[in-house]
């Protein structure tokens, strides 16, 4: 949409890639989502991988979550359930509200971790804390 210039796709990668370059962890996520949807670049699952993996490590919870998804379906990476896991605990702990939603679910179906209601509840009461619909609604169903 552009914020006071046209939009130019390839006006932001080249900008992006100036301050993800210099180890700005929000632009190594959005520079990251460029190559996944190849918005201003040719897609490259690869290299959107490899900057999300490098802003995940300076702790953004948004790129953390992205890798989780990436890793639970094998999309550019090997399928890897441990990682996937293990990348949206990280999203989950820093507060991300989907991730919380998605280790509440698999807290509740033992989908790669120990079926646990009670760590389900707490992962949905966090998400529903933060506006997440479809946690509000687990919640709601739990107490039925």
């Amino acid at each position: 949409c552009g914020q006071g210039v046209a939009q130019d796709d390839q006006e932001a990668v080249k900008w992006l890639q100036k301050s993800a370059d210099k180890g700005n962890a929000n632009a190594q996520f959005e520079l990251g989502y460029m190559y996944h949807v190849g918005r201003g670049v040719i897609k490259d699952t690869q290299k959107a991988v490899e900057w999300f993996q490098k802003s995940a490590n300076k702790g953004n919870p948004n790129a953390q979550a992205e890798l989780g998804y990436i890793y639970q379906i094998g999309q550019g990476v090997p399928y890897d359930v441990r990682k996937s896991i293990m990348w949206f605990q990280k999203a989950a702990d820093s507060g991300h509200a989907e991730a919380q939603f998605i280790m509440a679910m698999k807290c509740a179906k033992g989908q790669g971790v120990t079926q646990d209601d009670r760590e389900a509840f707490k992962w949905f009461q966090k998400a529903a804390d933060k506006d997440n619909t479809n946690a509000q609604f687990a919640l709601g169903y739990m107490y039925l």
